[in-house]
Formats: structure tokens, sequence, C-alpha cells
């Protein structure tokens, strides 16, 4: 009528984390109540960690084995069940000031594992704080802790390593810790919130090509475009079409309106689209992209009852006028025959005005905060002549007026600035003279070039328009916006710190973070974050292009393959005029249908959809791979190759802060600089050079100029121009020019520059010495243009028009020379450097791609994966990419917050009753009853062999007799969940010293069922 429990402890040597083969009986469990047939009774235990030298990440294996006992046998027990439970002492996520790194760990990761990455992100001047996954369950990036912040709030600009090794769930190590991602989720951190990442570990549920794929989670509305044409011309000088302004759509698109009518004169299919605020019209119904729109957000409805019918006269914001009438010609009553079957079928003009005449302005719209001036103008958006305009901005009516004179009674042009920006000075790259007087305004339509008298006047204009009249934040198309936003907050935290004067190590600042928490339901989020400005903050990019393909057919048909050549053509385009982006172009084939014919043989072939990526010039996410027993190796995490990685998968302005804080520590270079791949100053220029490897690059992998001529180019040279204009301490008290040169600075400078002129030289191919206008000849023009204005601002800056005599000139040029004999001498101890030696003992340039090579994969460094070095197709069908895009099920996000820590038997009983009743199905009225109060036995010492052999994983169900023992493998039933071991009696495991602190957790790996059986 009773039957004995054992509890047992693989004993775990708390000082050094080492887990011991040994076996002790810690409790022995006694005298169970005979149970009933069918009847069920549940056990738990709770262990607890005592001692100050028990190490975070020491895990502990401790299992419960029941025994039963014959009828006619009780005295010879037989164990029927094991059930191990791992216990690890987690440590709990902390977010402060200085922490710039957010490290995800398991339940495999081990204390010097972290150890050695805190070693590394000290070394770049920052800390961390880790992310356990076992302990909470789930990333779940965007998750909203009860403090109202998410670790997407926390690291915002900042970077994540992701220690991607196999992890214990369910008592199997076939699963990888990046599968607690969501579909994903570590691209949407890095395009929306600047959270660089760096992938640590097996390959296994990562692939960074399908990472890659652009995701967007909240399924805009396309922006239909007209023509290849109409978008390369609104992403090179417009603001794309979106709120504030029309939104194209198709005449065949789901619509609150539609019909046939007169619309001056001319007989239109027109549709109606309310949430958009627009009124789209064709020639033709089954028309792909309108001949014109009507903007509804400020507009006047006239109707007029004539003899021939109801006359409706719209003005839109702009006093454009459009008159609607009802006609019954033959050409209308064929469309009305063919077409009234489309829903919301509307062919009287009664319909339009009750649903619009509610929607219209009564009154003007009030005329308010004007400014007008005298401004000059370019004649159109590309170069051309500047002719004087008088120019009016109404920011009551949101409109633009120019006028050929002060006097004239009626403007030349207006422009509605529903939806507008203003950018300035030499934004598109093609200005040479005067920027620092030009702006520009940018609308959907159209961009307006401007030219002040004088800098002041400028300000003035812009102030004024912003200040009345708020600017739609646009989408970089030269730059990725996430970029833009980290650099704010550099710019902010140098605003704020004192580096210049006591020389910080921190990168990013925060105000100071509060007070811990203290409860017995215990926060995970015990320390809130300092909440970021939200003026950081960039909205998703969530824009599609979308542009319907229609062609004229005589004597073939459309094909599949007609559509995959005009996409590749496509994104050959953009390619060219956007160097910088990653562009992936999907396209849509619809099968030839006769009854869809339009006008004069013209097919619809199908949809090209433009998806816009991270950029190929910035590195945002690496991945570097390494098994789950490196992952763990203190020695390899220390590896220069790793310190590399995490320095590659960083912001270029963020290392070039890390190169300023090593040359301010570092006066005078050692001679072993070149080699020393353990030197951080070393490594964080090998980075620099590969970052604007990857600019220069991708911006020559266009053969011809293709619309980028040397000012264009030199103007989005964007790493080129941020090391100009970066300001190095090291050498802010020096004035000369040799002082300078002959600095830690300086001959980093000069190192760069070897490697900017040894690409150009490689790059250039005889074509481009034979051939007129290629793109390498006007790279290779910019790119030296740039590098002149480097040593003019950065060695020269003091010096008269900070220019440099011609006899200093020949001792940069002299030193550049020796710098690139001694990086040839370095390179010929590697194979494939492209560098030999000949007979006469000289080093000779070979190959010319293998020095490119070992640019973006550096020579003596393991190569990582990144996305600014990725040969992928970028032109797919829409069913490749719907697959791509969908290889992750979505999932609820599981994060645990609460943990229970109990300073009284009282509470942990309390536990006990609400775990039985939320998780065992228990009701309230028998808890009391299924409650078992067990004595606990003595410790006593036993022999392995006599208990059982090596553990096997089992849940512990204690079953009456007359049930059936559970089959292997079964889930557990209603009596066979299992309680958490912190809802129990407490086991201690004795270590010497004190407790541990109280940001260590205890994270519990749910088991699995089996059932063994073993002879006594």
């Amino acid at each position: 009528d009773v039957f004995r429990a054992f509890l047992c402890v693989l004993h775990c040597d708390g000082s050094n984390g080492e887990v011991r083969d040994t076996y002790r009986v810690l409790r022995s469990i006694r005298d169970v109540p005979l149970l009933t047939s069918h009847d069920t009774q549940y056990f738990a235990s709770t262990l607890k960690f005592v001692g100050g030298k028990v190490k975070p990440y020491t895990r502990v294996t401790a299992t419960t084995s029941l025994f039963f006992g014959h009828v006619k046998d009780m005295l010879r027990p037989i164990m029927i069940q094991l059930r191990p439970f791992e216990v690890q002492l987690a440590q709990s996520y902390e977010i402060s000031a200085e922490v710039d790194f957010l490290l995800i760990v398991n339940n495999r990761t081990e204390f010097d594992e972290v150890e050695a990455w805190k070693s590394i992100v000290t070394s770049l001047g920052s800390k961390l704080t880790v992310w356990n996954l076992s302990l909470y369950g789930d990333l779940g990036l965007g998750f909203l802790r009860k403090d109202g912040s998410s670790l997407l709030d926390d690291f915002r600009t900042k970077s994540i390593i992701y220690a991607n090794n196999f992890y214990l769930k369910d008592e199997r190590l076939d699963q990888s810790a990046v599968q607690y991602t969501q579909n994903r989720e570590l691209f949407l951190a890095a395009r929306d919130h600047g959270i660089n990442t760096l992938v640590f570990g097996e390959r296994h549920g990562f692939d960074l090509v399908s990472e890659l794929q652009p995701f967007l989670h909240n399924g805009p509305v396309p922006i239909l475009y007209k023509s290849r044409d109409h978008l390369l011309k609104t992403m090179e000088r417009r603001l794309a079409p979106g709120s504030g302004s029309a939104l194209a759509n198709s005449a065949d698109s789901p619509c609150d309106l539609c019909g046939a009518f007169l619309i001056n004169g001319k007989l239109k299919w027109a549709v109606l689209h309310l949430k958009e605020k627009t009124i789209c019209y064709f020639v033709s119904a089954r028309q792909k992209f309108p001949d014109g729109m009507i903007y509804l957000e400020s507009f006047q409805i006239i109707d007029e009852q004539l003899e021939k019918g109801l006359l409706v006269t719209i003005v839109d914001e702009s006093f454009r006028s459009f008159v609607f009438a009802v006609t019954n010609t033959g050409k209308a009553q064929r469309k009305h025959k063919k077409y009234s079957s489309r829903q919301n079928y509307a062919p009287d003009l009664e319909a339009w005005v009750s649903v619009l005449k509610p929607l219209s302005s009564s009154e003007d719209p009030v005329t308010e905060n004007v400014k007008e001036g005298w401004l000059t103008k370019k004649r159109n958006e590309g170069k051309g002549w500047h002719t004087r305009k008088f120019v009016k901005v109404d920011c009551g009516r949101k409109l633009l007026y120019i006028y050929g004179s002060e006097s004239a009674a009626k403007p030349k042009k207006i422009i509605y600035l529903g939806r507008y920006t203003i950018t300035h000075g030499n934004h598109f790259g093609d200005d040479v003279s005067h920027n620092e007087l030009k702006f520009q305004i940018k609308t959907p339509h159209e961009t307006v070039f401007f030219k002040a008298s004088s800098e002041a006047e400028k300000d003035e204009w812009v102030q004024h328009i912003l200040e009345n009249l708020p600017a739609t934040e646009a989408e970089s198309m030269f730059h990725q916006q996430s970029v833009k936003m980290k650099e704010l907050g550099l710019t902010e935290w140098l605003s704020q710190s004192e580096i210049y004067s006591r020389h910080a190590s921190m990168i990013f600042s925060d105000s100071s973070p509060p007070s811990r928490l203290s409860v017995n339901l215990k926060s995970l989020s015990l320390s809130p974050p300092p909440v970021r400005p939200q003026k950081n903050f960039v909205p998703s990019q969530t824009t599609v292009s979308k542009i319907s393909i229609e062609e004229r057919f005589l004597f073939t048909k459309p094909t599949e393959k007609l559509l995959k050549k005009k996409a590749t053509n496509l994104h050959k385009k953009l390619q060219a005029r956007f160097p910088n982006q990653r562009n992936l172009v999907v396209y849509n084939f619809v099968p030839y249908n006769k009854k869809e014919k339009r006008g004069f043989f013209i097919r619809y072939i199908g949809d090209l959809h433009v998806h816009r990526s991270l950029d190929n010039t910035t590195t945002q996410m690496v991945h570097l791979e390494a098994t789950s027993d490196q992952v763990h190796s203190e020695v390899y995490i220390k590896n220069h190759s790793t310190k590399y990685a995490l320095l590659k998968s960083l912001d270029f302005v963020h290392k070039l802060h890390i190169l300023n804080r090593e040359l301010n520590e570092s006066p005078e270079l050692q001679d072993s600089y070149f080699t020393d791949f353990n030197s951080t100053l070393h490594l964080a220029t090998i980075a620099i050079v590969s970052d604007l490897y990857d600019e220069q690059n991708h911006f020559r992998e266009s053969t011809w100029k293709d619309g980028l001529d040397t000012q264009i180019i030199r103007s989005r040279l964007d790493k080129l121009d941020k090391l100009k204009s970066f300001n190095f301490v090291a050498w802010a008290h020096l004035t000369d020019p040799r002082e300078r040169l002959n600095t830690a600075t300086g001959d980093v400078l000069i190192e760069i520059g070897v490697h900017l002129l040894l690409m150009s030289q490689c790059f250039t191919s005889v074509w481009d010495k034979l051939l007129l206008r290629r793109r390498c000849t006007n790279v290779n023009k910019a790119t030296k243009q740039v590098w002149n204005q480097i040593i003019s601002e950065q060695i020269a800056k003091g010096t008269p028009k900070n220019r440099l005599t011609s006899q200093f000139n020949d001792a940069i040029k002299a030193r550049m020379v020796e710098k690139r004999r001694v990086y040839e001498n370095l390179q010929t101890s590697y194979e494939d450097s492209g560098f030999l030696v000949n007979k006469k003992n000289k080093t000779e340039l070979k190959s010319k791609k293998k020095v490119l090579k070992s640019y973006c994969n550096p020579k003596g460094i393991l190569a990582a994966h990144r996305n600014s070095a990725l040969d992928t197709h970028l032109v797919i069908t829409k069913d490749d990419y719907l697959s791509l895009a969908h290889q992750k099920p979505p999932r609820p996000v599981a994060v645990i917050e609460d943990r229970f820590v109990f300073s009284t038997d009282e509470d942990r009983l309390k536990s006990c009753d609400q775990i039985q009743i939320q998780e065992l199905g228990c009701s309230a009225e028998n808890v009391q009853t299924k409650r078992v109060n067990i004595d606990q036995g003595q410790l006593f010492p036993h022999q392995r062999t006599f208990l059982y052999p090596e553990p096997q994983p089992s849940p512990l169900v204690v079953s009456a007799p007359g049930d059936e023992p559970p089959k292997s493998g079964d889930a557990p039933t209603e009596g066979g969940s299992v309680v958490p071991p912190e809802a129990a009696r407490s086991t201690e495991i004795d270590t010497t010293g004190d407790s541990p602190k109280p940001s260590e957790e205890v994270s519990v790996l749910p088991p699995s069922m089996e059932v063994g059986k073993v002879e006594a």
C-alpha cells in the first residue's frame, strides 16, 4: 500500500562549472498513500543553488526515479521510470546606458564563452548584456514587456551577437538556436531599426540569402508606375506617391464606384477609391495605368441640372476643373453592356454626387502663412538654364505658385504640396557651383529646383515652409535609411559626451539606468531601459513598386520568357542607376486570354514588383560559420577571425569611432602593426578598407556610364565622404601637416589611400583605358578627387586654403610607395594573393582578381557571409518569392516575463496550488486533497549500479495498479504533466560561499516521455 521514490542529482562542483559523473541520493520520498484505480499523484521539487562561487551558466542534472515493488514482494522494488532534469544557472537580462551589444545565448552556453565575448566587446570600448532564450522561452525582438519597452527599443541602432549552436529542447540536440527567430525578424530589425547582427555558429536553420529576401510584414498596397522610365525618374528625382497625393490604380481594381462618363468632353472610364481619395480615369476599362487622376483631399463639387441631364464639375486643390456628363453614344452603350456586371458599377452621376458631396469643401481653404519673393528656378529636372521667377507659397492652401512676374494675374504653374519634401545643396549630385544657395521641393509628380541670392535667404525660405507645412519623410534612394538613423544616434552621442576631452570609450549613450526592482514575482525586465528619442526612429520602409506590362502583339503571343527578359532589364537599370541598392524584381506572368485584349492588339503580359532589401554597400548582417563546439570555445571566440567578423558587422561610422579610439590610445604604431591580427587597430583598419572595397565594387558593376557621371558618383561615395569629414581626436591639437603625417593617424590614412589606389588599378581593364563613357573611368576619377579632398581636409587642415606644397605632396607619394611595397611583400607570404616575387627578387602584380578577392575576404582571416557580398539571383517569379517569404510558419511569441521566487514555504505552497489549477486542470476545491505532503527521508550513499544505468528521459507519472503504463514517446496524459521544480520543497545543492546574485535565474528544461524497466 506504499511505494518509494528517489530524487537523485548528478553532483556538480560549482566552483569551476565542471559536471562530474557521480551520483548522490539527496532525498528519499516515502509513504505515499495507496492509489485507487485510475488515480494520479503529482510530485514536485525545488532546487536551489547555494554559494557565491557558483558561476553563471553552470548546469546540473537532477534525476527522479520511480520504484514499484511487487504486491508479493514489496521490499525489493523495481525501478520503472526515470526522468532527468537539466537545470542551468542563468543570468537575467539587464540594460544600461553603456550597453551596445546584445548577446543571445541558450541552455548550452558556458561561462567562459560569455566571458570571451565580453572581453572582445570591452576591447572595442563597449559593453554587452545577455538574453537567454531558454530562460525567457523565446526571442521576440518586438515583444513589449511590462515596462512598455522591447528589445527593438533597447537596441535600436545597436548590435546583436547571436550564438547559433544546437540547444537542448525536449531532450534533443537537433535544433539550432536561431530557429527561435520569427520569419525575417533579423532582416526587419536591420532594415527598420538599424540593428546590425552577427550570427556566429551553425549553418543549420539560418540562410543569409533567404533572410535578405525583402519581406513586407504589414502587406502594403504596391505603388503603381506607368513604365520602367516612370519608376526610374521617380526614384532619381521625385518623391514616391503616397499619403497626401493621388495614388494610381488599374481600371479593373476593386473600387467604391465605377462607370463610363464624358470627362471634359471625352469618353472615359472613371473609378473612385475613397480610401486613397482618388478618382482615376482611363480610355479603356481594362487599362492598367490611368490617363489622369483627381486628388480629393480638398475639392469642390458643383452639380447643375441641364436639359441634356446632370452636369457635375469637380475643382481640385490646384484649381483644375473636371466636368462629368452622361452620354448615350454607341461606344458608351457598349461599355455599359460589357462592364455593367462589375462591382459598384454606377452609370448615373446622382450616385457619384451623393458620395462625393459630403466629402467636398463648402468653403475655400484659408490663405495663411504666405511667403513670396524672387527666386531663380531651373527649367526642368535635368541640367538647364536658370531664370528668375516670382514664387509664392500658401501654406494654408498647401499650394506653390510660380509667376512670370510680380504683377502677373495668373500663375504659370500651381503645385500642390499635400505630399512634399525639401532637399538642399547638391542633393542629386549634378550641380557644380553655389550649392549652398540651392534647395529643391520634391513632389510625386515633379521636382522644382530653386536658388536663392544668399544662404540666409535660402534658410529663410526652407524654414518658413517646414515650420508651417509638415514635410513627408522621404525614403533615401542613395543611402540605407536605417544607417542614417544610426548616424543620428552617433551624432547625438558625440554632442552629449566628452569624448574629445576625456576620450570616453563608449560608442552610444543613454540616460542613467534606473534602480532595480525586487519583488517575489520577479519580472525579467529588472532594470527598465532608458527611453530612446522618438526622432531616432524611422518608420518601416514597406513600399513596393509595381509596373504592369502591356505591349502590342501583331503576329505573336505574350510569353513568360519575354516578361522575364523585361524583369532582367529592369534589374540591370536599377543596379546601374542605384549601385548602393539591393533590389529584388519579382515577375508574375499572366497567361494570354483573348477576351482580355485591349485596343489595337494591345496585350497584358503581367506585373513586375520591385522590393528593396538591405543595401549592397553597407554591411548589416554577417554570418560566421562555426560548429556548436566552436561556438562554446573560448579560444575560438577570441580568435582574430571572430573579432574581425564582429567589426565587419558594425556600421562604417562605428568602425571609424573604434579606429579613432585605438589611435588615441596608441599615438605611435608598432613595427608589427601590419601582421598583428590581435591588434584591434589593425583589424579595424582592415574592416574599414573592406567596406571601401564593397562601395567601390558595387559602383563598378555596370560597364557603361548609364547616367552617372563623375560629379554624381563623387557625391554618392558615401563612405569616402564620411572618412573625409571624420574628426580624429589623436591629432586634434596638431596644426603642422608634417606633424600630422608622422602620427599613427596619418600613417593609417596613408595606408587606406594605398589600398584605394591599388583597388582602382585592379578594377581598371584595358577596355576602360581605350573606350569612352565607361563607368570604371568615372569611378576612378571620382575616387581620386575625394581622396585628394581627404588629404586636404585631414592632413592639410589649417594651412592656407587647406593646400599642400608640391614638395609635401611628393613626400606623401613617397610614403604611399613605401607602404605599398610593405603590403605587397606581406601578401606574397599567402597563397593566391595575386602578388609574386620574380627572378629579380621584386614583387609583381600577377592577378588583379586575386588582389580584389583579398579585399573582400582578407588573407589570414576566415571568410564570413555578409549582405554586402552575396551573389544571388535577384530576378525571380512570384511563386518563388512567396515560397521564400514564408519559409518559417508564423507562430505566437512565447516570451515568459515572470518567474517565481519564494521567500517563504507558504509562498511555495500557494504556487503549487496555482500550478495544479492552471497547468494540471485541477479544480480549486480539490487542491488540498490532491496535494500530498511527503516527509523527507534521510540522505544515504548508494551504489550506482544498484539504482539504474545511464539516465534516460522519462516523466514522473505515478499510476495505481490497473492502469496501463504509457508507451514510449506518448505525450503525458492528464495525470502525466510534470510540475516545474520551482514549485515544491527546496533541495539545496551545497557549495561553499554565499548565495547567488539576484540577477541569476534557474532555467528548467521540459523533458519528453520515455518509460524504462530495470530489474533490481
